[in-house]
């Protein structure tokens, strides 16, 4: 656990949710304030895997 962050709503747990299937990875964010609206959120990263180019 961490003792400290540059944002206080981020100390503490720090685990984040994931998916997996196929060729996505899906990582859940911390809750936070959008600083443009003010409104709660939680941002999400998606990852897909590129196919080889020839």
């Amino acid at each position: 656990m961490w003792k400290g962050a540059w944002n206080p709503n981020w100390a503490g747990d720090l685990s984040r949710p994931f998916t997996l299937e196929g060729d996505r990875l899906s990582i859940g964010g911390a809750p936070g304030v959008d600083p443009a609206t003010g409104e709660d959120v939680i941002y999400n990263m998606e990852f897909r895997k590129v196919a080889d180019q020839p």
